[in-house]
């Protein structure tokens, strides 16, 4: 009998000449456009984030998928956002030295959970474990929506990237991912 297929999801990335995150939210919606992905009606195996100097899409051929890119900042990361955005024991885990990259690497990775999931900040970030950054597949329980799987992807340096995939997580096969990056 024939092996079935793995799914696939693209994802591109574009860097962009420094500049704002509205431009970096346009040119994402560009590269859809350009790839004759449309964003309304909400197809759920498409993600596209922005943010200054980089824009990203994910596309998958079978399953719900969410992509956030932001750039680190550590001018933004405070007791306060880390109450609001970090699990406990996310937080407690945090290395104080690299406070800002750890904090945005597991930001984009509960974004992408979320939007995954179609919730947006609907669920409350901190409810949400997503394990720190890493190229492995890494199991998230969301509360009413069950597993989703979510990973970072490579982006340029100064940026966090991650991907999520709400798929049949029963088993350890994944969609295979293509990134693909852009001038």
């Amino acid at each position: 009998h024939r092996r079935r297929e793995r799914p696939m999801i693209r994802v591109i990335v574009r860097s962009l000449a420094d500049g704002t995150a509205t431009e970096g939210k346009e040119a994402a919606r560009a590269v859809c456009t350009q790839l004759g992905r449309t964003l309304w009606p909400r197809d759920p195996r498409v993600s596209r984030s922005g943010t200054a100097g980089l824009a990203a899409v994910a596309i998958s051929d079978a399953c719900a998928v969410g992509v956030d890119v932001e750039r680190i900042d550590e001018r933004v990361v405070d007791a306060s956002l880390l109450a609001v955005v970090l699990h406990p024991r996310e937080h407690a885990a945090a290395k104080r030295e690299h406070l800002a990259r750890d904090f945005f690497g597991l930001w984009t990775r509960k974004e992408a959970v979320l939007k995954a999931v179609g919730q947006g900040l609907l669920i409350p970030p901190q409810s949400i474990m997503v394990g720190f950054a890493g190229q492995e597949w890494y199991r998230v329980t969301v509360p009413g929506h069950g597993e989703v799987a979510v990973r970072s992807f490579d982006v340029p340096h100064g940026f966090a990237g991650a991907l999520a995939i709400v798929a049949d997580t029963t088993t350890r096969e994944y969609p295979m991912v293509a990134t693909q990056h852009l001038g």
